[in-house]
């Protein structure tokens, strides 16, 4: 019997670790009761406004607006990695690339939303990755593209709330069975989708999933 309760709580935390493998714990003493929310940053695959680069192309000489587009996509996919490519186009040196990334970029229209209806939104931040977007942080002044107010307000957890949330809605991903919402849960499910499609061209009729089940 032992053995047996053993191996289904081992299972049972194995399965939540693939299921949910982001866990933080915290350890508070008994004079500080609420603690600040994780901060959370998140890099999504498409970042460019077309039409402000389009804008910003048309502003140029227009024998140097091929060029200029290239230089415009090399900066918005730059990182720490690659960032020595924006060398090759030196005919721009001087340019503000900071104000540049502030015009391209698009403007988050993700929303945060946490347990009892808080709501919170994204922040455009310049990192080491690129233009990414952060949620909670105190140091968003130091990081941010745009103009900075103050008026953030960091959301706090409370310890006898037990386990604590953030869904990210309203934005888009690169699922193409959920392309309008991102989750964990949903980045799994649509490799099953795709396991399906290639072993009986079908998805299950449970997962209503127009047009692929059967």
């Amino acid at each position: 019997m032992a053995l047996f309760v053993g191996c289904y709580n081992v299972g049972s935390f194995w399965v939540r670790y693939w299921t949910n493998p982001t866990v933080i714990s915290l350890d508070r003493d008994y004079h500080l009761w609420n603690t600040t929310f994780p901060s959370l940053t998140v890099c999504f695959q498409k970042r460019l406004n077309e039409q402000a680069r389009d804008e910003l192309v048309a502003r140029v000489d227009p024998e140097l607006a091929p060029r200029y587009a290239e230089f415009l996509d090399t900066l918005l996919e730059s990182d720490i990695e690659n960032v020595g490519r924006l060398a090759e186009f030196d005919e721009f040196e001087g340019v503000d690339l900071r104000e540049i990334l502030n015009e391209v970029t698009d403007r988050p229209s993700a929303i945060i939303t946490m347990e009892g209806d808080l709501q919170g939104t994204l922040v455009r931040s310049l990192t080491e990755m690129g233009i990414c977007y952060t949620f909670n942080t105190a140091i968003a002044r130091y990081l941010t593209i745009d103009t900075f107010t103050g008026d953030e307000k960091l959301f706090e957890v409370s310890v006898f709330n037990g386990e604590a949330s953030a869904t990210i809605s309203n934005c888009t991903s690169n699922a193409n069975f959920y392309p309008e919402y991102y989750s964990y849960g949903l980045c799994l499910l649509e490799c099953k989708f795709y396991l399906f499609l290639k072993h009986c061209d079908c998805i299950p009729y449970f997962y209503q999933i127009s047009g692929k089940s059967t």
